[in-house]
């Protein structure tokens, strides 16, 4: 007897096969899941722009300072119309779109008697101190306008915020930059200091606005309650109530003999800045170096 297939069996089979053979597989048929995707940052230079604000929302400057303690540099932000009051010379680099105005060191006020004050204050710190009459006023046009300050001599930088009630004492070699509503004065440091060739006047800074201060070799914050003797040559800055003198390492002999010469006692309670190095012993050691 013959078998033969009918063709709504074959119909059947074909369909089953064909199931078969076009069904998905089991991957194919499993739901998708999206993959967690990285979070997106910024290119660093775009970040970098970005001005950071006050609790009131508010853009203010920003100051770091890097390559401490060997090779200080600041690197200052500033936002639309800030300022900063630098050194002649200081500058390493800069925003394009900073403006830059050059006046005499210590001209905070207006007027006649503001510019003859400044003059005085200048030439003082020129005749002196031997500093320079000028100083640069960086103004920003933008909001994360960049400029970096060094000092001339290899060393740190320090940060400090004046905020309206403290009072702070420099050396005047030892000034870097300050806010333009820092205000600058002269301090008569006495004819010791001169004698010591070591400035004979201090920079009073006070105001509101930061304040960098530069030294040769390392700074070391030292809290004072009490007396405190500081070789003239390592000293950089100082605040609080202090009463400092000018002495004798003991006798004359000793004062003579002993290379420390002429030091600072401070009595009271406050706060020193000290480098680790004086400019003056380096430029000792060196003289004999040189050819005749």
């Amino acid at each position: 007897m013959r078998f033969t297939q009918s063709s709504h069996e074959h119909s059947a089979c074909y369909h089953r096969g064909w199931q078969k053979l076009t069904s998905p597989s089991r991957s194919e048929t499993a739901p998708k899941v999206d993959s967690p995707r990285r979070p997106w940052k910024p290119w660093f230079k775009a970040q970098r722009l970005l001005p950071r604000r006050d609790l009131t929302g508010s853009p203010v400057m920003e100051i770091s300072v890097e390559s401490k303690p060997s090779y200080a540099m600041g690197v200052i932000r500033l936002n639309r119309d800030e300022a900063i009051i630098a050194e002649a010379g200081s500058m390493v680099a800069m925003s394009e779109d900073l403006d830059v105005q050059t006046r005499l060191a210590g001209a905070s006020g207006s007027g006649l008697i503001g510019w003859l004050r400044a003059l005085i204050t200048s030439l003082l710190r020129r005749l002196v101190g031997g500093e320079s009459v000028f100083v640069n006023r960086f103004t920003a046009q933008r909001d994360g306008s960049e400029l970096m300050l060094a000092p001339d001599m290899v060393g740190d930088v320090e940060q400090i915020d004046l905020t309206g009630d403290r009072v702070i004492t420099v050396q005047s070699s030892s000034f870097l930059a300050s806010g333009a509503e820092v205000k600058l004065g002269l301090i008569w440091a006495g004819l010791r200091m001169l004698l010591a060739r070591e400035g004979a006047f201090f920079l009073r800074c006070s105001g509101k606005g930061p304040l960098l201060i530069n030294s040769y070799g390392a700074i070391e914050k030292v809290r004072l309650d009490g007396s405190y003797i500081v070789d003239t040559g390592h000293l950089v800055a100082f605040e609080g109530d202090l009463a400092w003198t000018m002495e004798r390492v003991g006798g004359w002999r000793s004062t003579l003999l002993s290379g420390e010469g002429l030091v600072t006692k401070f009595t009271g309670h406050g706060t020193l800045w000290l480098q680790t190095r004086n400019l003056r012993a380096l430029v000792s050691w060196i003289t004999p170096q040189l050819p005749s």
